[in-house]
């Protein structure tokens, strides 16, 4: 098993080091190329959610992103100790929700949020949140199937 943990400061200007890093290590471990970008929209989602709901934006603040992989798995775990993720969230992230269903030919349809949780749900194996002694934690998983080059 393989694992490190990163840190960054709760500031959206950075959360684009979290991509090189998903990216790096999806690369290496043989993931194709729409699993990786999968793997790195959540990623980025997860990081981007702790800096706007758990800190409110603020800066100042970690979120720490921890990848393990395994020959079967990647998981990424994404903390921060911030606001706690409302119970309906957490329930659409691993249950899903409806939010994609809209018309779109209809701009007054399409929500103005809450659809990342549900791309994390439907871009990931597996995905779980919780809390343990204040600090939040978003695991998102990704079974690995390797890919034959040509």
């Amino acid at each position: 098993m393989s694992r490190f943990r990163f840190t960054i400061e709760s500031n959206l200007s950075d959360v684009f080091l979290v991509s090189v890093m998903v990216r790096g290590v999806c690369d290496r471990l043989g993931l194709s190329a729409a699993e990786t970008s999968s793997v790195d929209v959540c990623a980025v989602e997860a990081v981007t959610n702790a800096i706007k709901h758990a800190y409110l934006g603020t800066c100042g603040h970690e979120v720490s992103v921890e990848v393990s992989s395994t020959a079967e798995r990647l998981d990424l775990y994404v903390r921060d100790q911030g606001e706690r993720m409302p119970e309906e969230h957490a329930a659409k992230l691993t249950e899903g929700s409806r939010i994609l269903e809209f018309d779109a030919r209809d701009l007054a349809a399409v929500p103005e949020g809450g659809m990342g949780l549900q791309i994390i749900h439907q871009l990931m194996d597996e995905a779980a949140y919780t809390v343990e002694g204040g600090v939040n934690c978003l695991r998102l998983t990704k079974f690995i199937h390797p890919y034959e080059q040509n």
